[in-house]
């Protein structure tokens, strides 16, 4: 009984496999070793990482607020009429009409009264009305001969009426810009020049534009 004991022992202790586990145990640090001492792996190269293209958002556009302004025309119309002056006159035989200043052939001169400024609306338009009365002096020279002329002298003014329209749009810092274009001119009689009966009227009203 002790002899097959014996027999049974010595063949476990020399011919038995190893197993899984001792192998991984043996390998392990064998090849750890080898690679720090050979490299015994290749050298891993790892491709450069790409940047993704970036696109630039579209171009946004400006944000619009409709909204309703209350201008109070009361106030403007007084500031206007503060603010514009009521006459208007070049000295009589100051302006020279036809000729040249050293040789002048007819030379004139005139004085405006502008009337009340009304203010009044047409749509998104001011409109500035008033009526302006005048009289026009005026001389021809004839060599040494001074012909004078005039119209609404020692007699009743002249007319015209006049109307300048006002736009006004709203600048970025919410200040009003406006722009100012003639509206209406038109005489309401008609100016005679006395003596010669030269009608003038179509003259002085393109002189005023």
């Amino acid at each position: 009984m002790s002899a097959r004991r014996t027999r049974g022992l010595g063949r476990s202790g020399r011919g038995a496999a190893p197993g899984l586990l001792g192998l991984l145990l043996l390998l392990g640090p064998l090849c750890l070793s080898g690679l720090a001492a050979s490299g015994c792996a290749g050298r891993l190269d790892a491709p450069a990482p790409t940047t993704p293209t970036t696109v630039a958002p579209p171009a946004v556009p400006p944000s619009v607020l409709e909204t309703f302004v209350r201008i109070p025309l009361g106030a403007i119309e007084e500031q206007a009429n503060a603010a514009v002056p009521r006459t208007f006159e070049v000295a009589p035989y100051t302006m020279v009409l036809e000729g040249t200043p050293e040789d002048p052939t007819v030379t004139a001169g005139y004085r405006f009264e502008r009337g009340r400024l009304d203010l009044t609306t047409e749509g998104n338009r001011l409109l500035l009305r008033s009526t302006l009365a005048y009289w026009v002096r005026a001389r021809r020279h004839v060599g040494p001969i001074d012909v004078p002329v005039s119209c609404g002298v020692d007699e009743p003014l002249r007319h015209i009426d006049v109307a300048v329209a006002v736009d006004a749009s709203i600048a970025d810092d919410f200040g009003l810009v406006p722009t100012i274009g003639l509206r209406t001119l038109s005489p309401t009689d008609r100016c005679e020049m006395s003596f010669a009966g030269l009608d003038v009227t179509a003259q002085v009203r393109d002189a005023m534009r």
